[in-house]
């Protein structure tokens, strides 16, 4: 494994059991989407600051705001990584309201609102909504069962490359059809959203892609066919060699496997989500937070896209539930 790899495998690691102890009354889901943000903000988690960060949101934003369900624990990560705390979450809760104008109440704008300062051109923001609000209700009207808040969020960052809608959405089917072996109607979507921000052939991308799914089922990954794939493609348009991604995933899964969470007949997260996990962890080493423009996108893509297999964890475990009560 490389050394830039296993730093952050081991901050990782190391942040993720104190996270845990600062925000244990959160679903355990969260606390790798968590680490994740004090790595890609060069911070280390620290318990005091965290304490701290939790009463900044909850001061702040309203008991019943989308700051406070599933977004609280990753909200009050970005609050404690940020050089102006209050001054962040205040401002992220008034563009908060300009999102929920355009886009309705989603935790996900939550966390687009906390994030949209760091995207180039977003001295605009409401020229950025706007744009995102076109190409978004442009994809409702070809797959309106499908498309919700997530779908919202990659709407506004492809508003960031000012391409005509008809472009972006025709491009975006094209990339869902190639994947239509790859995983249901929803998760090809966010998939081919998040391909779609590449400015590479489509074909070229989807065989990245393919070749990044397949290679990890060959090499005995157990990859699911969910929204984790959105994942993979944030991987798949990077200009990296395929295999060399693959070592790279594959080596940090093994490295997973090993650390708490992980291992045992009880572990907290299964085989298929410690693979997602590794995918995270590389696409951060390639893509160091303020690096460029095109990095900064890449991180942010993929905090959304975790959130959303969070989001959509948390949700099949409470139909679970209910349904076994049910039962």
């Amino acid at each position: 494994m490389r050394d830039s790899l296993k730093r952050i495998c081991d901050q990782y690691n190391t942040d993720r059991e104190i996270i845990g102890g600062q925000l244990k009354w959160e679903y355990s889901i969260v606390h790798p989407l968590c680490a994740y943000i004090f790595a890609a903000n060069g911070k280390r988690a620290d318990a005091e600051l965290i304490e701290k960060s939790k009463a900044i949101v909850k001061e702040n934003a309203s008991a019943f705001s989308s700051f406070r369900g599933s977004a609280f624990a990753p909200t009050t990560c970005l609050v404690a990584v940020s050089s102006d705390p209050e001054g962040e979450i205040q401002d992220a809760v008034k563009t908060n309201e300009l999102l929920k104008e355009s886009f309705g109440w989603s935790e996900y704008m939550s966390l687009m609102a906390m994030m949209i300062k760091k995207l180039k051109g977003s001295n605009d923001i409401d020229k950025l909504i706007a744009g995102g609000k076109e190409i978004y209700e442009a994809i409702k009207a070809k797959h309106k069962l499908v498309t919700g808040g997530d779908d919202a969020v990659m709407s506004i960052l492809l508003a960031m490359k000012n391409q005509p809608v008809d472009k972006i959405v025709s491009e975006s089917e094209i990339v869902m059809e190639e994947l239509k072996d790859y995983g249901t109607t929803g998760s090809r979507q966010t998939a081919a959203l998040v391909l779609t921000l590449s400015d590479k052939p489509a074909y070229e991308k989807c065989a990245r892609f393919k070749a990044l799914f397949d290679g990890l089922r060959e090499r005995g990954k157990k990859y699911r066919r969910d929204q984790s794939i959105a994942l993979l493609a944030c991987l798949a348009v990077l200009d990296v060699d395929v295999n060399t991604l693959l070592d790279d995933i594959c080596a940090v899964d093994d490295e997973l496997a090993d650390k708490k969470g992980y291992k045992g007949l009880v572990a907290s997260y299964d085989r298929p989500m410690r693979s997602m996990h590794a995918t995270m962890l590389v696409s951060l080493d390639y893509t160091p937070i303020g690096s460029d423009d095109k990095s900064t996108v890449s991180n942010i893509t993929a905090l959304f896209l975790v959130h959303q297999i969070i989001v959509f964890s948390i949700e099949m475990s409470i139909a679970m539930t209910n349904m076994a009560l049910i039962i």
